[in-house]
């Protein structure tokens, strides 16, 4: 339960703190006082998004901060494998900041919103007029019922056999090509590996073809260097034989003067490179003289090259790659029939286990529905709609019998069944579809009979923002009965525009806005009995209170005295 709630500059709440006490707590208030901002708040609380544009005006942030106690086990043990520290209570901050970069907190340890979301599902439940909208859509009707019977585990392993079945499903579809795609494919995947095939192209060749172009294109420049070189070394006046004296000159000095041997070793090395330099200039004047490869052939074998480069990769690697794809995929495609049989029987063995888990599903549905009929009807009658008759409404699909039926079998992530409230609140009427037929006050009743008969964790915070809107007198006088009742089981906070709503509180805020200096600013009070007195003679006949709206106050507070 939420025991403690401050705000700071959350639109004109610029600082408001509560202690909230348990058992039912109303919040009242004038038309635009700032109800809503505490309904905001605790809804940040339990992880709605954030946005600037909350921050009061002038400030630089805003300041969301709440203290939960009794946490449900729920809550406990999702804190621990969060790994954030829990002992009796758990403080949840939200710091929403001007240039966009909120921050949450978990007992002062930063979390992510999506950490906070998880646990703010375990805390607190806020119900509003948009409840009524999903009562009009009858898929909801079904997940009503499933949480009556407690019906989640089951619908968690039908969900992720659903997905197994979707995930099959979809390998089927890529796999199954029309003959007259599958044979195209074929022909292109063929073609594209007889002209790579075709080509031979060998590793390394592109850079050897590009390096004898730049040799043939300069071949005069070549033949040049290559005679000058060879003049050189073995000319009238040979480098070898003029090194060759020169070494035995330093190597009979050296016997004299030491140094000279450290110079020996280098001679030594510039004779083996003269050596390996005379027999590359031999084969490029035998390459020179053979001419084993022309230019234009050259140039032709680079462009037959470049056409295979544009179309499957600009390096050897990738073009051996692509190949190796194509292979592989012509043997898929040429295997294709052998595959598909494969993963159609994959697709039927997964749905037979969907039917399974739906079926069993399904009989309990059919069997919980009859509780939750009777549980129903007995709460509707509690708030005044006793001649009420409600029945629950549940198509199964049929199942399938042949094999190719369990492969076309639409599955859902929901089961089999389409479930639908129908309801009849007058005594001969039969029962006719809720969503057709039911008045706002009747939606607002029945939406609070599901939810009481649905919700069983005493320790959230059940939050109903204007539920009563439509609704008046005796109707409003039940619903205050019912949510004081829910209130014996969990924490409910309620903001509400009706007496009756109010009166049968346990505790009761009153939210005003004032301007003060030159700025508006909302101001919550808790209110004592003589408090309680007037703000019900207010919510009864505006804000003039006369003897006869004070007088009515006190009656349905119970005959408290002033």
């Amino acid at each position: 339960m939420l025991t403690f709630l401050s705000i700071k500059n959350l639109a004109v709440a610029d600082d408001v703190s509560l202690e909230i006490p348990e058992g039912f707590t109303v919040l009242t208030g004038e038309t635009g006082a700032g109800k809503s901002i505490i309904v905001d708040a605790i809804s940040l609380l339990s992880g709605a998004r954030a946005y600037r544009e909350l921050i009061r005006t002038g400030e630089e942030k805003a300041i969301v901060e709440g203290v939960f106690e009794n946490l449900p086990q729920e809550t406990i043990k999702l804190l621990k494998k969060m790994e954030i520290d829990v002992e009796d209570c758990l403080t949840v901050r939200r710091v929403i900041l001007k240039n966009g970069k909120n921050r949450t907190f978990l007992n002062e340890r930063l979390t992510t919103l999506n950490q906070l979301e998880q646990i703010g599902r375990t805390l607190v439940e806020i119900h509003s007029q948009n409840d009524q909208i999903q009562l009009l859509n009858t898929e909801n009707h079904l997940n009503y019922l499933d949480k009556f019977g407690k019906h989640a585990d089951l619908l968690e392993t039908l969900k992720k056999q659903y997905l197994r079945v979707v995930e099959e499903k979809e390998k089927l579809r890529k796999l199954s090509l029309s003959e007259r795609e599958k044979n195209q494919k074929i022909d292109i995947l063929k073609f594209q590996i007889n002209e790579i095939k075709e080509l031979d192209l060998k590793e390394n060749e592109i850079e050897e073809l590009l390096e004898k172009k730049r040799f043939l294109k300069n071949i005069e420049k070549v033949k040049e260097g290559v005679r000058e070189a060879n003049e050189v070394i073995n000319g009238e006046i040979s480098l070898f034989e003029t090194v060759t004296k020169l070494n035995r000159a330093i190597e009979s000095l050296s016997d004299f003067k030491p140094g000279f041997r450290t110079y020996l070793k280098e001679i030594e090395n510039f004779l083996q490179n003269l050596k390996e330099i005379d027999i590359e200039l031999g084969d490029m004047s035998y390459s020179l003289e053979s001419g084993d490869i022309s230019l234009d052939e050259i140039e032709n074998r680079l462009y037959q090259i470049e056409k295979i480069q544009k179309k499957y990769g600009s390096t050897y690697k990738e073009i051996t790659d692509f190949l190796q794809k194509a292979e592989e995929e012509l043997f898929l495609l040429e295997q294709l029939d052998f595959k598909l049989r494969e993963q159609k029987q994959k697709v039927i063995t997964e749905t037979k286990q969907y039917l399974k888990y739906a079926s069993a599903l399904s009989k309990k549905r059919k069997l919980t529905a009859e509780k939750f009929e009777k549980q129903l009807v007995k709460e509707l009658k509690q708030l005044a709609m006793e001649n009420v008759t409600i029945n629950f409404n549940i198509d199964t699909l049929k199942l399938p019998e042949q094999e190719e039926d369990v492969l076309e079998f639409p599955v859902s992530p929901n089961g089999i069944d389409n479930g639908e409230i129908y309801i009849s609140p007058n005594v001969g009427e039969e029962p006719k579809p809720l969503t057709k037929i039911a008045s706002g006050g009747e939606l607002s009743r029945v939406m609070l009979a599901i939810k009481v008969l649905t919700e069983n964790n005493p320790g959230k915070l059940t939050v109903f923002d204007e539920i009563d809107t439509g609704i008046g007198g005796e109707t409003a006088f039940y619903i205050g009965q019912k949510l004081k009742k829910l209130s014996e089981k969990r924490q409910v906070l309620c903001v509400t525009h009706l007496a009756q709503i109010a009166s049968k509180a346990d505790n009761h805020f009153y939210i005003e806005k004032i301007v003060f200096e030159g700025r508006t600013k909302t101001m919550v009070k808790l209110l004592n009995k003589e408090g309680r007195i007037k703000e019900i003679a207010r919510m009864l006949g505006g804000d003039k209170f006369s003897e006869t709206s004070l007088n009515h106050a006190k009656e349905l507070l119970g005959g408290i005295d002033e």
